[in-house]
């Protein structure tokens, strides 16, 4: 079996699977089967083709699966090992490394507290910043008063 890899590079949006695909030549004199696996990537965000690929002696064909990964994973790249196997040669192994590149999504929140003060000359405010996205995320906080009273 001899095997290459198509994709090397994939970005992967969180919730979007991204598509991994191969070209295999069975070189062996028999019909082989070919399976498909990444065996450290977590089996939830891998999708493998519903049917087994059957190669003839002598013939080529693309195989291909599909990487997904939760919302919440921070963006990054990610290399990966793919493995192709023999149904026939389980000892024959084809390992192709993917870049995965997952995309990150900025989105940040601000919550100030309480959200409204009345009275006195002064006043406290809490301001809570999260970080709601994958991206890391760089804020500055600027307070601003529409009537131009207020001092910060």
């Amino acid at each position: 079996m001899r095997s290459e890899l198509l994709t090397p590079d994939i970005t992967v949006y969180p919730g979007t699977p991204a598509e991994v695909r191969f070209e295999v030549h069975n070189t062996s004199e028999v019909v082989d089967r070919v399976d498909v696996a990444m065996p450290n990537v977590d089996d939830g965000w891998i999708i493998l083709p519903e049917e087994d690929l059957a190669l003839f002696p002598d013939t080529s064909s693309e195989v291909s699966l599909l990487v997904n990964v939760p919302e919440t994973h921070p963006a990054g790249l990610y290399r990966v090992t793919a493995q192709l196997r023999s149904s026939v040669d389980h000892g024959l192994v084809s390992e192709h490394e993917v870049n995965v590149r997952v995309a990150g999504a900025t989105a940040g929140e601000l919550t100030l507290r309480p959200t409204l003060l009345s009275g006195g000359r002064r006043g406290r405010l809490r301001a809570t910043v999260t970080n709601s996205g994958t991206n890391e995320l760089d804020l500055a906080l600027i307070a601003t008063d529409q009537a131009g009273a207020l001092e910060f």
